[in-house]
């Protein structure tokens, strides 16, 4: 299962899109450090949700694709 971003509707892992607002599913896989002064920047992240960058404080970009949506 997997929770969309914009609705927190809970979808399929196979669904592609959301269920209730047709929102894409998230890719996390590239979810890193976004500050790129900070040693980790572009390490990724184990934690596919974490939201900021337990090194130097920043937002992860998940966290920043999140804030985008809003």
């Amino acid at each position: 299962m997997w929770e969309c971003l914009i609705c927190h509707t809970h979808n399929d892992d196979d669904d592609p899109f959301c269920i209730e607002c047709s929102a894409a599913k998230p890719k996390y896989e590239d979810n890193h450090c976004s500050n790129p002064k900070c040693k980790f920047y572009k390490t990724i992240l184990e934690n596919p949700t974490q939201k900021y960058c337990g090194k130097c404080g920043c937002a992860t970009t998940f966290f920043k694709k999140i804030e985008d949506l809003c």
